[in-house]
């Protein structure tokens, strides 16, 4: 323990590496210490205040809260649920009729509290489960970049539900650490039924051979995902599956901020109303997203199947799990981008276990690649080239979050190897690379 002397010297705290300043004089901080408290409250305050400011302005807006506001309203009313702009599977509407017993502003000033609760939660969770170490001086510092990441502050403005489906897969993932597989399987299941992409979840379960928390999964997902026939007609419910959700993927697949590899390669081969493409050649853009896709999903289920079966091989084939979701699905928007908490905490994990500079660096240059402020981007390059569509080489700049997608797959298979090459210099902190 240090002890606060007239001349003694101490150190800028690393991050990660823990500091006891139990008997330590706040007169006797260096000012490194002074320096990142001091930016970690300004962003601490900057994301309390932006994130009140986007939650009271679109309290008055149009948003996707709207859209499943006012479906909840006509289910409640027996009105069908497709009836105004509704693009989300029956269940979550089912989900949001609790929330249409308060006035709008208020259901959704509650909802983005609740927000902001799952996230703050997640990344306990993933930080505790882990025994990621952090220095004292780096918490304000680490909790403001949480609060003013772009992707965080995008999923209040849009009342999404994307918060709410990460607190499902971080408690699923931690259920299934703590062999409590039949929560896990529920966990999963509910945020299938409440939207389709996590249903991805299932090939981890079959090839870790998780047989039980894979039964619970797939109950659970097809009885809610049903839950909603007791209220609706068969043909609202049949409407979501053959017109809603293939119209909803064909119109927003060449939206500028779609991250997925559908996004991707549709920016550049099909006619849009935004951006004008390289060529329009539809058939070669459904052959690179087929065969892309089934590139990814291939990679998966080898990084799933070759892992072993280990904790530390589970986190990684989870983590997989987490990108592949947002590369396979046809619409991934930078919302969901918290889904990649887990992977980024085993990213941090392995910095402390095993230290490269290298894959730090390139840490940081995927966590920016996913921090753009996409929809303002847009916004600017729609401007610039008005009454015109913008070209398809000012829109590359559409295709970071998707290059970073693919960084952090690389940076994970590169940390495993790294845990194999190191396991014998790394014993002295187990957490990561024991069985």
């Amino acid at each position: 323990m240090w002890r606060g002397t007239k001349n003694m010297k101490i150190s800028m705290p690393k991050f990660g590496s823990k500091t006891r300043i139990d008997n330590l004089s706040l007169n006797h901080l260096p000012a490194q210490w002074w320096v990142l408290i001091i930016v970690g409250g300004i962003l601490c305050a900057a994301g309390v205040f932006m994130t009140a400011r986007y939650t009271l302005v679109h309290t008055t807006m149009r948003s996707d809260f709207t859209n499943d506001y006012r479906a909840a309203q006509a289910l409640r009313a027996g009105n069908s649920i497709y009836g105004a702009t509704n693009d989300h599977p029956p269940f979550m509407t089912f989900m949001f009729v609790p929330l249409t017993l308060l006035p709008y502003r208020s259901a959704f000033l509650l909802w983005s509290l609740l927000s902001l609760c799952f996230y703050i939660f997640s990344i306990w969770c993933v930080v505790r489960t882990l025994r990621i170490e952090t220095a004292l001086s780096w918490t304000p510092l680490l909790l403001g970049t949480a609060l003013c990441w772009y992707p965080f502050l995008a999923h209040v403005a849009l009342g999404q539900v994307s918060l709410f489906l990460l607190v499902c897969l971080i408690g699923g993932w931690g259920s299934l650490r703590r062999e409590q597989d039949w929560l896990a399987g529920g966990l999963f299941g509910f945020a299938t039924a409440v939207k389709l992409f996590p249903g991805l979840v299932i090939l981890y379960l079959l090839l870790r051979k998780r047989w039980k928390a894979l039964g619970t999964m797939a109950l659970v997902a097809l009885s809610c995902s049903l839950l909603p026939l007791l209220a609706i007609s068969p043909k609202d419910f049949a409407l979501y599956f053959l017109e809603v959700a293939p119209r909803n993927a064909a119109r927003c697949a060449v939206f500028p901020v779609n991250s997925s590899l559908t996004g991707a390669f549709s920016k550049l081969f099909l006619e849009g109303a935004w951006i004008q493409p390289l060529v329009n050649v539809p058939w070669l853009a459904r052959l690179l997203i087929v065969a892309s896709s089934l590139l990814v999903l291939a990679g998966l289920c080898w990084q799933l199947w070759r892992l072993p079966l280990t904790q530390w091989g589970d986190d990684f084939a989870f983590a997989y799990v987490c990108v592949a979701m947002i590369l396979l699905s046809p619409i991934s928007w930078q919302h969901v981008f918290p889904l990649l908490l887990l992977p980024f905490g085993l990213l941090v994990k392995v910095q402390q276990v095993c230290p490269q500079q290298q894959l730090r660096t390139l840490s940081l240059l995927a966590f920016t690649l996913f921090s753009l402020p996409d929809v303002e981007i847009a916004k600017v390059l729609m401007q610039m080239f008005s009454p015109y569509r913008m070209p398809w080489f000012a829109a590359l700049v559409f295709l970071a979050p998707t290059a970073g997608l693919f960084l952090l797959w690389y940076l994970l298979g590169r940390s495993v190897n790294s845990l194999d090459q190191g396991r014998d210099s790394c014993t002295n902190n187990n957490v990561v690379v024991s069985s």
